[in-house]
């Protein structure tokens, strides 16, 4: 009788030790790295839009009225938002365009030109689904100063949305409110 000897392969070692917990958090670290899903805020944010309100051109200057017309188009995937338009407060009128890429859980950044900047603005922030407060980094394109502002974009009812955006005055450097409006989608 001839005994024949079947091999079972033996699975391969487990792998527990740093390069095994170093390729996972590699793997984690590019996960997380991945391009941002959809954001929901953007789906309500997209399409054309007026927006009336008030706004001040200097601190020391009484409150005008503002009228702007803005589209907004949603890019990659639902996560970056595109926005193109032009505003006007009392006799000065000028167009405005930018992107907010959404860096998920709840951050977000681009750019933005508008008619008060000298070049591109960098901005930076935090939403929540219904709200949106980002920073603004620019150069004011009359006092030619570094200045900062917060614009804050809060969801109303469909087809609502409020932007106030606060600025640093620049005399004395303290936040001024420089604009409120509301803004209501057009329909096709």
């Amino acid at each position: 009788m001839v005994h024949s000897e079947t091999h079972i392969p033996t699975p391969p070692p487990r792998r527990s030790g740093p390069l095994a917990r170093l390729l996972t958090a590699l793997a984690l670290l590019l996960a997380a790295a991945a391009p941002a899903a959809a954001d929901a805020l953007f789906d309500r944010l997209a399409g054309e839009w007026i927006g009336k309100g008030t706004g001040v051109q200097r601190s020391d200057a009484p409150s005008e009225k503002v009228y702007c017309r803005i589209a907004n188009e949603i890019a990659d995937g639902g996560a970056l938002l595109k926005q193109s338009g032009r505003c006007a407060i009392g006799n000065d009128t000028g167009t405005l365009s930018g992107h907010i890429r959404s860096l998920g859980r709840g951050r977000y950044d681009g750019s933005m030109t508008s008619p008060v900047m000298a070049g591109s603005a960098a901005i930076a922030g935090t939403g929540d689904g219904r709200r949106l407060n980002l920073e603004a980094d620019y150069e004011d394109s009359k006092t030619r100063r570094p200045t900062k502002a917060a614009i804050t974009v809060r969801l109303l009812a469909d087809g609502q949305y409020r932007m106030v955006t606060k600025a640093a005055d620049a005399a004395t450097g303290e936040p001024v409110q420089s604009s409120e409006l509301l803004f209501v989608r057009q329909e096709p």
